[in-house]
């Protein structure tokens, strides 16, 4: 029996396996691209494992159902743009195997699927995906949007919002308030970016008012979390102290504060009558009412003191003697007088003391004499009584 002989098609396609196993080393090298909006993006290709020649590189961007070139290199015309996005790319490749570009100053709507394509003679095009991802660096903000009461119950003392990212920012906080709690939110926007909202509840107290709190906030373009402190605003109503203090010469400066936010205003009466000022303003905002030293300023005197949130008073009373000058005059001729006294006290007693010292010191040497004589004598009679015996 005759063999048969393979036909022209069997000798084609082994000539074509043959041929496809030859190019099935050549690939095209990429990498996934993230990006911060703004910034430039370098998107890498490389053609690798072929000595064939390039003929040709051409970028394509992908849309919703099209693939739109807009970059294509040749070696002897080299890098063209072929519209307006193709205008922002740099073409950095050495247009042999490396087509790599750069998108400069890249904007949100740049993100999305890239195509690399090598045409390669004689083996043909060989082309590769890129995806481009733009992130959003959030705009963060701390604030009270509406200051709570105290007494007003749970309240949102504080809101932290990173506004705008992509993708969503993460909000935590750092306090020392004795109890919290912590309500997040985000809306995501037409645009693929992300608002992220964190609100700060708590029950107002008046010493919270001025106290630092800390909103954290991570995203993926931040090198290092980002930490916003924040003085919380608690209101509260007027407490009021009031005091008095001389201003020579002649007046009497009363002082009436409030501890109040926010800040009060103040008045000033004397036993239910207004006083007259020409400085009326100064006294709404400072508090402090100045007095000239008179007769009729004697007397009970209020300070009022008012914000949104309530009132308070003080009372001091005034009494001034008008004849304390004189008393302080009298007082001081006493004291003098007692000093006199003193003085004149302090001579005589020691002019008696020296006076007794004499009286004395004579009697001692008369004491003294007396006694000198009788041992004398005693010693005369003693001779005697010897010489007689002898």
């Amino acid at each position: 029996m005759q063999q048969a002989k393979p036909s022209f098609s069997f000798w084609f396609t082994l000539s074509l396996l043959q041929f496809q196993h030859q190019v099935t080393g050549i690939k095209v090298v990429d990498g996934d691209v993230n990006v911060t909006m703004g910034e430039d993006a370098v998107l890498q290709c490389k053609l690798t494992d072929t000595s064939d020649e390039v003929t040709q590189i051409t970028w394509q961007r992908k849309n919703s159902a099209h693939e739109d070139n807009f970059l294509i290199y040749e070696s002897e015309s080299g890098a063209k743009p072929l519209n307006e996005f193709g205008k922002r790319v740099q073409f950095i490749g050495d247009g042999d195997k490396n087509a790599n570009i750069i998108l400069q100053n890249t904007i949100l709507s740049d993100e999305g699927g890239y195509v690399c394509i090598f045409t390669v003679f004689p083996s043909g095009p060989y082309s590769t995906d890129i995806q481009l991802t733009v992130r959003v660096t959030p705009v963060i903000k701390v604030f009270t949007e509406d200051p709570p009461e105290v007494g007003s119950g749970e309240s949102t003392v504080a809101t932290c919002i990173a506004a705008c990212g992509k993708p969503a920012a993460t909000i935590t906080w750092k306090t020392s308030l004795a109890e919290q709690r912590i309500e997040n939110n985000s809306f995501l926007h037409e645009n693929g970016t992300t608002t992220t909202q964190s609100q700060l509840l708590a029950i107002p107290v008046k010493s919270m008012h001025q106290q630092e709190v800390f909103c954290i906030v991570e995203h993926p373009t931040l090198k290092h979390p980002e930490i916003i402190s924040h003085k919380l605003n608690i209101y509260y109503s007027p407490s009021v102290d009031v005091r008095a203090a001389e201003k020579p010469p002649g007046s009497l400066l009363l002082q009436c504060e409030a501890d109040a936010n926010p800040p009060a205003t103040y008045s000033w009466s004397k036993e239910n009558q207004s006083l007259a000022t020409s400085n009326k303003m100064n006294i709404e905002r400072s508090g402090q009412y100045l007095l000239e030293m008179t007769p009729d300023i004697n007397g009970l005197y209020f300070c009022e003191s008012r914000n949104p949130y309530g009132t308070a008073s003080g009372t001091i009373y005034l009494h001034i003697s008008s004849s304390r000058e004189q008393y302080g005059v009298l007082i001081a001729g006493i004291i003098l007088i007692l000093i006199a006294l003193a003085v004149v006290l302090f001579f005589v007693w020691r002019q008696r003391g020296e006076q007794t010292g004499s009286v004395q010191f004579r009697r001692n040497r008369q004491d003294t004499g007396g006694t000198e004589s009788d041992s004398m004598t005693q010693g005369r009679d003693q001779g005697r009584e010897d010489v007689d015996s002898v």
